[in-house]
């Protein structure tokens, strides 16, 4: 007897492997591309085990020496990211060179300057807003397991929540 919810998994697999291998390069923007992305992201964010065919593909686009007909290229999707999500990702450079990368502020400030083209107040502003949370964030990857961890990435940088009456 046919498992419903295998058949899904293998189907969605089918998909992303698809995706990975140039599938819709005839038919950019398709539904199907939509859907085999969203179905990779999703799997690289929640799911404990990858398909092994998925990490192969992945790993072959990544690694310069694999004769790998495709490349993955990193670019920006747009020139501008908006001011929250820019300023999230600048104070999570500047805690990641702080903490993992063990440099100074002044020298994580001018790398997270000429990263994102932005002005050193700029930098400030969002290490004023986001900084805690950034920080807090990166203790939180290096002390935890993976699953809390990815929840504590996502939980910091949720916009909060209206205060209930109760807490007012």
């Amino acid at each position: 007897m046919n498992d419903p919810i295998d058949a899904e998994l293998a189907r969605e697999s089918s998909l992303i492997f698809d995706f990975l291998g140039g599938g819709f390069v005839r038919k950019p923007d398709s539904k199907q591309e939509h859907e085999a992305r969203k179905l990779l992201a999703e799997r690289l964010r929640h799911s404990p085990m990858l398909d092994l065919f998925i990490r192969w593909r992945l790993a072959a686009m990544i690694d310069p020496d694999d004769g790998e007909l495709w490349k993955l290229v990193v670019k920006p999707r747009r020139k501008k990211l908006p001011q929250r999500q820019r300023d999230g990702a600048i104070a999570w450079s500047i805690s990641g060179w702080l903490i993992v990368g063990k440099k100074s502020k002044k020298w994580a400030v001018a790398a997270v300057m000429r990263e994102y083209g932005v002005s050193k107040t700029t930098v400030n502003n969002a290490w004023r807003k986001y900084g805690d949370k950034a920080i807090a964030a990166h203790h939180k990857i290096h002390t935890t397991s993976p699953e809390s961890t990815l929840r504590g990435l996502s939980d910091a940088y949720r916009k909060p929540e209206r205060p209930v009456e109760d807490d007012l």
